[in-house]
């Protein structure tokens, strides 16, 4: 879900919605829910909700940024593990391409005809 779509629920009063995986979201919702609850309750200016809400997207886009990078290391290591077993089961040139690959995320140079 889009940021905009979580704040849209939140500041309906929905409750979290079901299969978000990321916790930068869940932590986006509720953060929004928060905000528009205390902001009903005890009559926030204007000036501070704009104020929050702008350290609550902030928050979103390091955490988010943060969780990918997470997501891309877990990947990384995933290819790397299986990449060095291939090689280490059968070693050859085109399995040691493939931990390079894994490695550095770049094809091994090829001999050029000249």
């Amino acid at each position: 879900m889009t940021p905009e779509e979580l704040e849209d629920l939140a500041f309906e009063g929905k409750p979290l919605p079901n299969g978000i995986k990321s916790q930068a979201e869940v932590l986006l919702f509720l953060s929004f829910r928060n905000l528009y609850d205390f902001a009903k309750r005890c009559r926030m200016a204007p000036e501070q909700g704009q104020r929050e809400k702008a350290e609550i997207l902030h928050s979103f886009r390091i955490n988010k940024f943060l969780e990918d990078i997470q997501e891309s290391t877990n990947q990384m290591w995933k290819d790397i593990e299986a990449a060095t077993a291939e090689y280490n089961k059968s070693p050859s040139v085109e399995a040691a391409d493939k931990v390079v690959k894994a490695l550095y995320k770049a094809d091994r140079m090829k001999d050029h005809e000249t």
